[in-house]
This record gives structure tokens, sequence and C-alpha cells, in this order.
């Protein structure tokens, strides 16, 4: 390649580049497809405000399995007791990545090991003393009331208001991530289809990425774990910890699904990939909520701007 293609080359990156970036700077959080987590990485993390200084730790975090959202974080406030949580929006909150650091091996050799940095929320210490208190029961949890005192306090834009009054009604499907691991899954046949390994949650647009499965022997091997929109797992009509799935066990079984190990990296790549995510959206008739026609949905930018707010 002679220096004139190369030069050639390069700005024609650069201007696919700049265009994909002015397109995603137009489109709301909440439409794109950033990193996707696990509960077990939000629930006791530090949060910082943006000078750095430790409010406390995320403890819980409330999602609407029907609507694929989370409602709020409840954030111990540092130094205060259990009644002390208080209900956060996810939208002030900045998901930074892991960071590397070394430590030696027993034989003396160096290893990587992740550390996780703390959250970064968009308030101040004020705002969150004067935050409502965490609900105390399940009913109260779901009340749109209640939720919309959480986001009017800090300002947060009411996503589920419509044509209606934000403060009426009540979200159908809650659960909290702190207790979702090992819920029974079922189809409706009653036939056991495997139980919840974890759900992985994109903080800062508020939405639930997956409920991911581990699959009953019957369905596949215990090699892969299998993916599924939060939106396609209903209530069990008995209730408790079992979730109702409508597809049988040879659908399950070629669905969507990825490797046991690629859910140890705290950057899980191909779940956090708009593309792998249509796959799996549309294969259970769900709409992806980072996709359409209209809204691009670049991981890779989208990530840069996360690790930026920090």
């Amino acid at each position: 390649m002679n220096i004139k293609t190369l030069f050639t080359a390069l700005a024609a990156a650069a201007a696919t580049l700049s265009f994909v970036q002015a397109q995603n700077e137009q489109v709301p959080r909440e439409h794109r497809m950033g990193r996707a987590v696990p509960a077990s990485a939000l629930i006791n993390r530090d949060v910082v405000t943006q000078s750095g200084k430790n409010v406390g730790q995320i403890e819980e975090v409330i999602f609407d399995m029907e609507s694929g959202r989370i409602l709020y974080a409840g954030l111990n406030p540092k130094g205060a007791g259990q009644g002390d949580m208080v209900g956060v929006p996810p939208a002030l909150f900045s998901l930074p990545r892991a960071q590397q650091q070394a430590n030696r091996n027993d034989d003396g050799g160096l290893r990587a090991q992740q550390t996780r940095r703390a959250l970064v929320i968009r308030v101040n210490e004020q705002a969150l003393q004067g935050a409502p208190k965490f609900a105390k029961n399940a009913e109260e949890m779901a009340q749109g009331a209640y939720v919309d005192k959480i986001y009017a306090h800090f300002n947060q834009p009411r996503w589920w208001q419509g044509a209606g009054d934000s403060k009426t009604g009540q979200f159908n499907h809650i659960r909290r991530a702190s207790q979702a691991k090992n819920f029974t899954v079922e189809n409706s046949s009653n036939e056991k289809l495997g139980q919840v390994e974890t759900v992985l949650f994109d903080l800062p647009a508020g939405r639930v990425s997956y409920v991911v499965l581990d699959p009953a022997g019957s369905v596949s091997d215990k090699q892969k774990l299998i993916p599924i929109p939060p939106m396609a797992l209903t209530r069990s009509p008995e209730g408790g910890r079992t979730l109702i799935l409508g597809l049988d066990k040879e659908k399950l079984n070629n669905a969507p699904s990825i490797n046991r190990d690629e859910l140890k990296a705290e950057d899980i790549q191909r779940l956090s990939n708009p593309s792998f995510a249509a796959k799996v959206y549309n294969y259970y008739g769900k709409q992806p909520w980072f996709q359409n026609e209209n809204i691009p949905a670049p991981t890779g930018p989208d990530r840069e701007q996360d690790n930026n707010n920090n």
C-alpha cells in the first residue's frame, strides 16, 4: 500500500468514526447498549461522587422483568445502617472498567488480577441525604407512586409515564437482583428448563440486558449458558421463586448461547455486543430496546463514553 492510499484509508476510517460518534450523541443513553454486568458486580460495590468522595455502597437493584427496566438501586450511605438505605435512579451512575493490578503468585511470579473501581454517581451528598428511604416491602417497591417519588427527588424523567399519571398503578413483575440467582425456570408444561445463573444489567441505560439460564441436563450440556431477554420470562401462577418461559426443550436447546467461561470476565464482550444481543432478543420474539432503523448501537464508542465519565 502506498502513502497516498494509506492516507485515503485513514481519512475514510476517521470520517466513519466521526459519523458514528455524531449519531451516538443524538441517541438517548437508554437506547444504546453498553456493558452487560452481572448482579454480583453491582451488589456491595462502592459508590463515589464525581469529585471522588466515597458515599456508600450499592446493596440492591430493583428491576421489572415485564419492561426489562431497572427501576432503582438501593444505596446504603457510608456509615449508615441498613434502615437508612435510599433509592436512586440507575441513570445517575457511571460504570468504569475494571483495572488490572499485578500480584505475586506463591512461587514469586506475577499474575494479573482485576480490581473493581467504584461506581460514580452524578449527585452530591446533600441530594443523597434527602433521598426517599428504600421501600420496606415488595408491595411498596412496585408502586408507581413510590418510584415516582425517587425520580422526582433526583429530577429524572419518568420513562413509564406515557399519557397517564406517573404516580398511579404499579409494576407487575419486580425482582431484587440479590435474590434472582437460582430461580427455577419451567415451561408452560411444568417441565424444568434450568435455573437462573445470574442477571446482567446495563446500569447507566437503566436496562436489564439478560437473564442467564443454567440449563437443565435434559436441555443441553453443562458447558453452555443461555441468555434470555427478561421480558420473555413471566411469573409462575404459583408465585414464589419460579419463572415461566414459553419454549419447549428443543427450541431452547437451539437458542443463542455462550460458553460458561464467558461470564468470568468483568467486561463480558460478546454479551455486550449489539449484534449478538439482537439475535438473542429476536429469537424469543422480543424487540431489542437498543436497535431500530434510526438508532445505532456501537458498543465500542459507548464504552469509551462510560470510561470518559469517570
